[in-house]
């Protein structure tokens, strides 16, 4: 039987990304409905008897062309085996030029409730992610070019090195995770932003790189200790700078260890020696950690166990599973109940009352009616700035009534110290505060050269503060959990929202510091939501198609509130819920998120070769005899591995290490050396490992990264294993203007 399917124009840019698209995989199989007896082969008494049947066991599979648009079908029936029916296919172009073929395709019998189970799910949408961070290499121990930001200065003249260093103040000791509002916070912030702005407002900074370096801002590791929220903030602020401005700020922070790789132990500030962290820039990576010898990188990750706990949805009474762990509270001794059928819920979720700041908002009434009628919540004290007089208030009440809570709407500026301690001290001693969802926020929008102190201060008094005094204020009590809703704009950045952006990561940084005191807390980076709310109502169609194009598609209530569950369920401070279809080109944040194929293909697209060159140089420049021999080694290794297909080099088998021939292509090293190989160059590469040790270079690379950039097209080596790339063009050296001790 014959078919031809072919890829919607939309996405025929995705096919090149791609042995054979997915879209068009699938419907490669379709035609086995029509083929097998019955008439329907994925549908109810399909196939040769009673049941469904789906494509189970594939054998002698090849695909002889990648990134085709449409194919031509032909599959045919070869008999049965084992019990199960089988085809086999063969695929090929518009021409005729054979694309894949499959000798032996067996279908397998799925029990219908199995199958409409899977639906289900696959009809969810959305996920957990978390930051994790990955080993780019050891750090340099010298340097390039660079200047402290404060001897460069804005009212300066002279010229300016392509790495200027910025020393982000912390908060001491106790980094801004406590003592009563966020001031503190917001003052630091407000100071970068002002330098921030300086930086971009000056055409003489236009060709440097500003690094942003900051001291326990991140959780690089599980050996970092409490994070400092102001340095969070920064990074919040900062990665929509990079939003909006890329390539013109780097943002590194080090460890709360003043012996660090990135220490002189002497000078100014912090005793940072500058010139080996602008040697860290040269790895081309917009967000880094240094802890101890290693130089690691942020990776957004899909968490798999997101789907492990069943969605439940509003007006759904019926309790969660008894085998879903409760919100762990880093050492806090957790009270167990269950509902009147035996079945165990949350621990918070019962027995005293919950506080939902912005309760009577579209977000904090979802989250009011789930804790209420799905999570058995019985006392609940709903909390906004209008209180009883909100619109929808009343009506709101009664809904949870009806579920059997107990509702109180109280008018509360969250954001003021006298008034949340007079919310607290109304807390009934009969059924004391067991759980705090903080929901409340605002907006205002603007970019970073149009952002004011004002406009900080107003997102921060909401988001802020408020967490910061629920935070302080709440600590004598026996809270089972502390949930924050934070915003992928902290973790992503986002254009135009940089005072949003800095307000969440400080909230997602207050979740770190509570549970590395032993205290619950869990921070919900939100992606977005479907439903408007207050802070999203005012977003225009065009507004929604830009988010939807940077790779955040807005969530149903249901689908958001499954996730929530799954979130508590999971012993994580930090988590990022959203329904995130990235595609390239893709910041690295994100790149991991994508099939080891099109990771591939973005690594080369996003990033041109004479600029990686150039990086490369640098950081070999910046090392000793032994770590250029490791970076060398971790280069070839880890492009072997993206050629096989591979997300990382241990992930390859030992048949296919041996494989590797001359076959294989040779242009992801050619662009990330920024040195393409000699076209006859056909003999069969040495194992990795054999490589030779390189000399010690006897120059030190002063390339200025940002200067001559240019972006090269996609080369076309995934198709053949004939062509060879465009030799990249050369980056132009420029003087430097300080230089380090090394050299």
């Amino acid at each position: 039987m014959l078919a031809e399917v072919c890829l919607p124009e939309e996405a025929w840019g995705d096919a090149a990304g791609f042995g054979l698209h997915p879209a068009l995989l699938d419907g490669v199989v379709q035609p086995l409905s029509v083929l097998l007896p019955g008439g329907t082969g994925f549908g109810e008494g399909a196939g040769f008897g009673e049941g469904v049947r789906v494509p189970a066991v594939w054998g002698g599979v090849s695909l002889h062309r990648a990134g085709v648009t449409g194919v031509r079908v032909r599959v045919s029936a070869v008999g049965r085996g084992g019990g199960r029916e089988a085809v086999s296919v063969v695929v090929g172009d518009e021409a005729g030029v054979p694309v894949a073929s499959v000798d032996r395709l067996e279908l397998r019998p799925v029990d219908m409730g199995q199958l409409r189970a899977v639906s289900v799910s696959a009809g969810r949408r959305g996920s957990l992610y978390a930051v994790q961070w990955a080993e780019v290499g050891p750090v340099p121990v010298c340097g390039q070019a660079w200047a402290w930001h404060e001897d460069v200065g804005e009212s300066g003249g002279g010229p300016v090195p392509g790495v200027v260093v910025l020393r982000c103040p912390d908060a001491g000791a106790g980094g801004g995770g406590g003592g009563g509002g966020g001031g503190g916070v917001g003052e630091v912030v407000g100071g970068v932003l002002g330098v921030v702005q300086g930086w971009l407002g000056l055409e003489r900074f236009a060709g440097s790189r500003l690094v942003v370096v900051t001291r326990g801002a991140v959780v690089a590791g599980p050996e970092d200790g409490p994070v400092d929220v102001v340095g969070a903030s920064v990074w919040g602020l900062v990665r929509s700078a990079q939003a909006e401005h890329p390539d013109r700020f780097v943002l590194l922070d080090l460890d709360t260890d003043t012996g660090t790789d990135l220490d002189t132990g002497a000078g100014a500030g912090w005793g940072v020696d500058g010139g080996r962290v602008a040697a860290v820039v040269a790895c081309g990576e917009p967000q880094l950690a240094v802890r101890g010898e290693r130089l690691l990188a942020a990776r957004l990750t899909r968490l798999e166990s997101s789907g492990d706990v069943p969605a439940q949805r509003s007006g759904d009474t019926r309790a969660r599973r008894s085998d879903v762990p409760a919100q762990r509270s880093g050492g806090v001794p957790a009270r167990r109940s269950v509902d009147v059928s035996g079945r165990e819920v949350l621990p918070w979720l019962s027995g005293g009352s919950v506080l939902v700041t912005g309760g009577t908002g579209v977000l904090g009434a979802a989250v009011a009616r789930h804790l209420a009628g799905v999570c058995g919540v019985r006392d609940l004290l709903l909390v906004s700035r209008r209180g009883p007089d909100a619109p929808g208030a009343e009506g709101l009440r009664a809904e949870l009534a009806a579920l059997g809570a107990e509702v109180r709407i109280v008018a509360c500026d969250v954001g003021e110290r006298r008034e949340v301690v007079r919310l607290l001290e109304g807390v009934p001693a009969g059924c004391p505060l067991t759980g705090v969802v903080h929901a409340a926020g605002v907006l205002d929008d603007a970019t970073i050269a149009s952002l004011t102190p004002e406009r900080l201060g107003t997102v921060f008094a909401a988001k802020v503060d408020a967490a910061l005094l629920l935070d302080e204020l709440t600590r004598g009590m026996e809270l089972s959990a502390f949930v924050l809703f934070s915003s992928a704009a902290g973790i992503l950045g986002s254009a135009g929202q940089g005072n949003y952006a800095a307000a969440n990561a400080a909230l997602d940084a207050l979740a770190y510091r509570r549970r590395a005191a032993g205290l619950p807390g869990v921070s919900l980076a939100w992606g977005l939501w479907e439903e408007a709310s207050g802070m999203t109502g005012h977003l225009a169609g065009t507004d929604h198609r830009r988010i939807i194009r940077s790779g955040l598609h807005p969530m149903s209530t249901p689908d958001a509130l499954a996730l929530f569950d799954a979130a508590l369920a999971l012993d994580r401070p930090v988590l990022l819920p959203a329904d995130l279809r990235p595609a390239p080109p893709l910041p690295p944040l994100l790149q991991d998120l994508l099939p080891a194929t099109r990771r591939r293909t973005t690594r080369t697209t996003t990033t041109g070769g004479a600029d990686n060159g150039a990086q490369l140089h640098a950081r070999l420049a910046g090392q000793t005899h032994e770590q250029q021999h490791t970076t060398l080694l971790a280069l070839v290794r880890s492009h072997i591995a993206t050629v096989l297909g591979h997300t990382t080099p241990d992930t390859i088998p030992p048949t296919a290490r041996s494989a590797t021939s001359a076959s294989t292509p040779s242009p992801p090293s050619n662009y990330a050396t920024g040195s393409p190989a000699p076209p006859d160059s056909a003999s069969p590469p040495p194992s990795p490992s054999t490589t030779p040790t390189p000399p010690p270079s006897p120059t030190t690379s002063t390339h200025n990264s940002s200067h001559n950039r240019t972006t090269l097209s996609p080369p076309c080596w995934r198709s053949s294993t004939n062509s060879n790339p465009p030799s990249p063009p050369s980056t132009k050296p420029t003087a430097p203007a300080k230089e380090s001790p090394c050299g």
